[in-house]
């Protein structure tokens, strides 16, 4: 899409571009400020609705919608065209139109602001104060999108903190800057810290968080070593599994969570990107530790080597005996018994096939 931008480009690839397969590539042609007029022709007749709309800078919206007025290009219009197409289109007779064009962030709300207030919750073009504290007073839906603002101001930020919504609270969470003092109110709700646990400044304080599920989200998302060294030694299975599958934890960290590691984290950290030979010779393990599991992954594995591993005691090597397309009848009889519920699911779900 990038290229299809790109100024000075060749005509055949121009003209390649334009019947390209992603509907995104054919826009950015589509809006590039000279075409062919073979290229421009094709486009115009596009599937898309988007890339005919995207058209107009050519055709002149006008001319556009009086050859093609369907509900689905006057909404692209609304979305993709120009400011002045788009702002024509909030008088459009159909809500999915009118709501396009509040979306375009190159129209002003203030098109639209006084005498359609249905459309405020979807304002992308910059709002004044006076529009923001109209958001506020408003329903959930409003402080919803007030919450996702860019600029908004800091004093905005910590009311919608103390929103009764938690809708509006989770969209604030999601800011990349977030005030200070609505930081520290949104913490109060285990909810949203576990949304805001992918925030590195706040993993040294949340590491040790009475919710299992945000520290499970911490060590998914932790790079420090610190925090990692803490989290390979949490009480929860969930964190530890989390900590392992973490592309980015450290070796010393691994070695902690090998230690009596479970059948589900031994299988994570043999795929680990960071576990290299000096970690397995610190482990005292194996070259490959996890070889009867691994041979059961394997699509070549025969069916007498799978009788054998349907007998494994690590519950994790009986489930992928389970659902091996090799794996005999009889086998598959005697793990629909097995004393593990996923064993048993499998085979039945293997029986399905």
């Amino acid at each position: 899409m990038a290229l299809a931008a790109q100024p000075d480009l060749p005509e055949a690839l121009i003209d390649a571009l334009s019947a390209h397969t992603d509907p995104m590539v054919r826009l950015a042609v589509a809006s590039r400020s000279e075409l062919r007029p073979e290229t421009l022709a094709r486009l115009a007749e596009d599937s898309d609705p988007l890339v005919r709309a995207g058209c107009a800078n050519h055709l002149g919206a006008e001319q556009l919608l009086a050859r093609d007025p369907a509900t689905e290009v006057r909404a692209a219009l609304a979305s993709v065209g120009p400011p002045a197409a788009a702002e024509a289109l909030l008088s459009d007779p159909e809500y999915e139109v009118r709501l396009a064009a509040a979306r375009n962030p190159r129209v002003d709300p203030q098109a639209y602001w006084a005498n359609q207030p249905r459309l405020r919750a979807f304002a992308a073009g910059p709002t004044t104060p006076q529009m923001r504290r109209e958001l506020l007073a408003a329903g959930p839906l409003e402080r919803s999108a007030l919450a996702r603002i860019p600029d908004l101001e800091p004093s905005l930020q910590r009311v919608l903190a103390q929103d009764d919504n938690p809708g509006v609270r989770r969209n604030l969470t999601t800011r990349e800057h977030l005030d200070d003092q609505a930081l520290e109110t949104l913490l109060q709700w285990p909810e949203h810290r576990e949304q805001l646990a992918c925030r590195p400044d706040l993993h040294p304080r949340l590491v040790a968080d009475p919710s299992p599920a945000v520290r499970r989200q911490v060590a998914a998302t932790a790079r420090a070593p610190e925090v990692q060294d803490l989290l390979a030694g949490d009480a929860e299975s969930a964190v530890r599994l989390a900590l392992a599958r973490n592309p980015h934890t450290h070796q010393g960290a691994l070695i902690l969570l090998a230690s009596g590691a479970e059948s589900e984290i031994r299988a994570a950290l043999a795929s680990h990107p960071e576990r290299t030979r000096q970690t397995t010779r610190a482990l005292d393990l194996p070259a490959d530790p996890l070889g009867a599991w691994r041979q059961a992954r394997d699509p070549a594995t025969s069916a007498e080597d799978l009788r054998a591993l349907a007998a494994n005691t690590d519950p994790v090597v009986r489930r992928e005996v389970a659902v091996h397309s090799n794996t005999p009848r009889d086998t598959l009889n005697i793990l629909s018994k097995d004393p593990d519920p996923q064993v048993r699911e499998r085979v039945t779900r293997r029986r399905s096939w």
